[in-house]
């Protein structure tokens, strides 16, 4: 899911002020855990809305786990292939292939 996180600083332009450009998080639902009281809890991550090294939207990004064999969870671009942690949000894979 995507949703607005606020905009860009504004600047003047040649008609007058004109307002920055919106940034946008993409939000994935994790795997799901069981806590202390024996209710289900999922984590959610907010990342950036684009792919870092190639710009195409995350909110087409592929989340994998421990589920589908995983070490940790990690988003990959399907336009680039980069995968990134989505604990610390670093680059597992950039550009690969």
């Amino acid at each position: 899911k995507a949703v607005e996180a606020g905009r860009a600083p504004g600047g003047m332009g040649p008609t007058g002020f004109q307002e920055g450009s919106k940034y946008i998080w993409s939000l994935v639902r994790g795997e799901g855990y069981y806590g202390e009281d024996g209710e289900e809890e999922v984590k959610v991550f907010a990342t950036d809305g684009a792919c870092r090294a190639c710009k195409f939207p995350l909110t087409r990004g592929v989340w994998s786990g421990a589920q589908a064999g995983c070490d940790e969870q990690t988003l990959t671009c399907p336009a680039c292939g980069t995968r990134y942690s989505l604990e610390s949000g670093e680059p597992l894979d950039f550009l690969p292939g």
